[in-house]
């Protein structure tokens, strides 16, 4: 009699098993959520490193010259950073380069790719940097300043914008020493780097031949050209 008891209480627990899950088919869909999807985008694009200008970035804003580079870049994200490849985007100011990198970072948000030394798929670790503080925190000798290179030099995909400041440095025979190593170490890991600068000054310094010489390896060079698609707060020109 136990024993009856025991398979009835069992066949009890699968019928419920198998009416649950029933149910669950016939359940329809939950709704999108736009302002939830809306504040998933801006918490992520925070969290890398982009101020609130860039947390709504349009494909409007960036030259058709960029756009269409960009986005087959994006269509091929998941491999561009297995193999540690990235850009070079080259303009004035105003023609998208910084939403660019916006949009860049929004396609990683959806990716997930196997590293070299990795067992499974994962969300790729972005970090968006304007050059001018990446240079500040290697002159800084601070703990934080180091943890920030450090994650810095080794996330899956970095953002580097406007990269040709590095002539404005008054050290910049010492500073560009250290940007040599630490696009080495990015070079050697296959961390993918996407960079921006506003005039190409940098890619004919022979100080920097080596680190320009292994980037033009590994990222696509994309030189445009057209005004600034800012419009003036009073709507002259």
């Amino acid at each position: 009699m136990k024993r009856l008891n025991e398979l009835i209480d069992v066949g009890r627990m699968q019928a419920f098993c198998l009416e649950q899950a029933a149910k669950a088919r016939m359940e329809p869909e939950p709704e999108p959520d736009p302002a939830a999807e809306r504040r998933a985008r801006q918490r992520w694009l925070s969290e890398i490193g982009f101020g609130a200008r860039y947390w709504e970035p349009r494909w409007d804003l960036v030259v058709s010259e960029l756009a269409a580079p960009l986005r087959d870049f994006c269509a091929d994200l998941p491999e561009r950073l297995r193999t540690g490849s990235g850009m070079l985007i080259g303009g004035g100011v105003g023609v998208g380069k910084t939403q660019s990198l916006a949009l860049l970072a929004l396609a990683a948000m959806g990716v997930r790719f196997l590293r070299v030394d990795g067992d499974l798929p994962q969300r790729p670790e972005v970090r968006y940097v304007f050059a001018p503080t990446l240079y500040e925190r290697m002159f800084a000798r601070d703990p934080e300043a180091r943890a920030d290179l450090r994650d810095w030099e080794q996330c899956d995909l970095l953002l580097l914008d406007d990269f040709d400041r590095i002539h404005a440095s008054p050290q910049s025979d010492w500073l560009l020493g250290r940007v040599e190593a630490f696009a080495e170490t990015r070079y050697a890991t296959l961390r993918s780097t996407v960079v921006t600068f506003n005039n190409t000054a940098p890619l004919a310094d022979p100080r920097l031949a080596r680190t320009v010489d292994r980037w033009r390896e590994t990222q696509q060079v994309v030189i445009v050209q057209g005004a600034s698609r800012r419009k003036p707060v009073n709507g002259g020109e």
